[in-house]
């Protein structure tokens, strides 16, 4: 959307109807880099954004200045951790404004040219290498979710996911992981977890109670 390079970064996009009536930047966006604040100077087109620091001030902050009472933020809880989205939220209500998870992404939409989602091969990673079986891992997970007094625990990081299920993938370019998230269950739930890819087009479920197959990793 800003076609700026680099990975670290946060856009906030604001649309205002009625301008100059609000009293806010006309170009109502920001483009927030952290390392490649210097980069994005020159790379974006300053008549459509506002370049600025991604930690200080952080988003919430600037969401509370620039925001306006009735403003209703709408943000996709897939790229959100929770403790991200309360820190929004907190943002949103000091400007009398409201954050909505969308059903959605409106780029997704829009973005017809965009690169199919990385779809390379898992493979187990042996307990020789990983040094703890799978089986053993999970027991000591599902023991911790116990004491813990819940359910179950989402595993929201690829890495987490690659180390518990002694998997390891190629869809990010130089880490062996495999894009995904996966659920495991405590004692008392059903003994099986499953580990969803978050490309769209693989899915596969794996049970805890004995190793994966290769069949069940591709």
């Amino acid at each position: 959307m800003s076609a700026v390079g680099g990975a670290a970064g946060l856009a906030h996009r604001l649309h205002r109807l009625g301008w100059p009536r609000h009293r806010v930047d006309p170009r109502g966006r920001v483009v927030r880099r952290w390392r490649y604040t210097l980069q994005a100077a020159k790379q974006v087109d300053g008549k459509a954004w506002i370049v600025e620091p991604l930690i200080d001030p952080p988003p919430e902050t600037w969401l509370a200045e620039h925001l306006k009472a009735g403003d209703r933020l709408g943000f996709d809880p897939w790229l959100h951790t929770s403790s991200a989205a309360e820190r929004l939220a907190v943002g949103c209500a000091k400007a009398g404004a409201e954050l909505v998870a969308v059903d959605s992404n409106p780029l997704d939409a829009i973005w017809t040219e965009r690169p199919q989602p990385p779809l390379a091969p898992v493979a187990v990673h042996g307990a020789r290498f990983a040094g703890e079986a799978e089986a053993d891992k999970l027991r000591r997970i599902r023991l911790e979710i116990d004491r813990r007094g819940v359910d179950a625990v989402v595993l929201s990081d690829s890495h987490a996911v690659a180390w518990t299920f002694n998997i390891r993938g190629a869809d990010v370019a130089h880490t062996p992981l495999p894009l995904s998230y996966a659920l495991v269950r405590g004692t008392a739930g059903r003994r099986c977890s499953s580990i969803i890819a978050s490309c769209r087009t693989r899915r596969a479920t794996i049970s805890s109670n004995r190793p994966m197959s290769r069949s069940q990793t591709r």
